[in-house]
């Protein structure tokens, strides 16, 4: 016995969401076995906006029992991912929460998530009289691994910063050929 539903709504005028869940007491399987997901968009007046997609499953042979969608069943792992951007006009903000579990057939799990990860790019911007452009990424984030893999235990916390600026110096010599040498440097 089974059952399942989905329900759409409106939290906000500038916003949408819709949650589904599907419930089977599987008595081939003994035991209870379920799926369901949350997904919301949502603008908020100040400029950012929220995007959400979270995901549970019971265990591996779900896709493979119930799911009728290709890319589920042949990569089953379960995704659930919080992110808010802004995008001004030069610079883009992000903040996300990502967590991706990957499910295997022996019934062990990897797990990966970053907790959380911040972003911020500058689009090419001239750089004041002079004819060079910058732009620019720069990212922080936690990111936290655990599970078994190939029976190895792993367990790794750790955290990650990285910064890509690039200068560019464009010039067009002609009006059909156009040249634009650049300099990056990253770190991480």
């Amino acid at each position: 016995s089974g059952g399942g539903g989905e329900a759409r709504f409106v939290p906000h005028p500038r916003g949408a969401a819709r949650m589904t869940g599907f419930y089977i007491d599987d008595k081939v399987a003994g035991r209870e076995r379920y799926s369901a997901s949350y997904e919301q968009t949502q603008e908020f007046r100040n400029g950012f906006r929220l995007v959400a997609d979270v995901n549970v499953v019971s265990d591996f042979d779900y896709f493979t029992d119930f799911e009728r969608e290709l890319n589920l069943v042949s990569s089953p792992s379960i995704v659930a991912r919080v992110e808010m951007s802004r995008n001004g006009r030069w610079t883009s903000l992000n903040a996300r929460e990502l967590r991706r579990e990957q499910l295997f057939s022996d019934g062990t799990s990897l797990i990966q998530q970053t907790l959380p990860e911040l972003e911020w790019r500058g689009r090419s911007r001239k750089l004041g009289p002079t004819p060079l452009y910058l732009s620019y990424e720069a990212s922080l984030a936690r990111i936290q691994q655990n599970g078994i893999q190939q029976g190895h235990p792993i367990d790794a916390d750790y955290l990650r910063g990285d910064v890509f600026p690039t200068l560019t110096l464009p010039w067009s010599p002609r009006p059909w050929l156009d040249v634009a040498p650049r300099v990056a440097y990253r770190a991480t």
